[in-house]
């Protein structure tokens, strides 16, 4: 981002995560952080926790979801859905539309009849829980931010594939679309791609990974090289960025968490000790 005056003002703007769904996909995100892209790791290594910062809260519960809606200082909440047919942003919309202050930012695709592309298409009044609600808030899109890959990013995936799927299922999306990517995949790679309808169901026959079997045994010495090497630096960026933080960060909730993880690793480093020991 680029340094402008309001900078430091924005930075004291608080941001509400309300979703229960978003909470718990972060734990998982936070737990799995060894497969980041290594931007993300990078950032990580220099002491930057992309999943949390000062001015960022996670909401809890309901109690607290309310409460936000009965302050009138500045502030982001972030809720789902995503398309805005359920969940806590429907009672956030309700609170916050009718006012011109207000602004809504949708971060992703918008599909036909959901409220979210209803508001998109400048609708005046929309109903919200038994009760029509003006439009007057500043109604925003940001393309970009979807989870979804695109139909260039799931051909480039497939090409990576050395055995390549005998079926592919699509079922996420709009059919002007969908039926395109499906010719597209029985063209390309002559799968057989099917598009299920609603109810409809089949059997999977699961099959082992054949990868680790194919390893050669320096291919396998290589890669334990490799890793060994990588947790070795790691430490080491950790020691350091430790030993120049300002101690003063760790409070009582923050040294419960890093000695949990210190604990888990500890553990792991015995587990893989007996495993390389003969």
């Amino acid at each position: 981002y680029e340094y402008t005056e309001n900078l430091e003002y924005h930075y004291r703007v608080p941001i509400y995560i309300d979703s229960p769904m978003a909470i718990e996909a972060t734990k998982a995100f936070t737990k799995n952080s060894y497969y980041f892209n290594d931007e993300a790791k990078n950032l990580i290594k220099e002491g930057d926790n992309i999943f949390q910062f000062d001015n960022l809260r996670y909401v809890q519960t309901t109690e607290e979801s309310m409460a936000l809606n009965k302050v009138e200082f500045p502030r982001v909440i972030i809720s789902s859905s995503g398309m805005a047919t359920a969940g806590r942003v429907r009672h956030h919309l309700k609170h916050n539309l009718w006012n011109p202050k207000n602004a809504v930012v949708f971060v992703g695709y918008q599909a036909q009849n959901t409220l979210g592309r209803i508001l998109l298409d400048g609708a005046k009044s929309v109903k919200l829980l038994g009760e029509d609600i003006a439009v007057k808030a500043d109604i925003k899109i940001i393309d970009g931010f979807s989870g979804h890959a695109d139909k260039n990013i799931l051909l480039e995936f497939l090409d990576n594939f050395k055995d390549k799927p005998k079926n592919i299922f699509i079922v996420h999306g709009e059919k002007e679309q969908m039926n395109p990517l499906c010719d597209d995949i029985k063209d390309k790679y002559n799968i057989d791609c099917l598009i299920p309808k609603f109810g409809e169901s089949y059997t999977l026959d699961v099959l082992e990974s054949k990868y680790i079997d194919e390893l050669t045994s320096e291919e396998m010495t290589e890669n334990i090289d490799i890793d060994l090497n990588d947790i070795s630096k790691d430490i080491d960026k950790i020691n350091d960025y430790y030993k120049n933080m300002d101690k003063k960060e760790i409070n009582k909730k923050r040294y419960r968490e890093i000695v949990s993880i210190l604990n888990d690793l500890k553990s792991d480093l015995m587990d893989l000790n007996l495993k390389l020991g003969k």
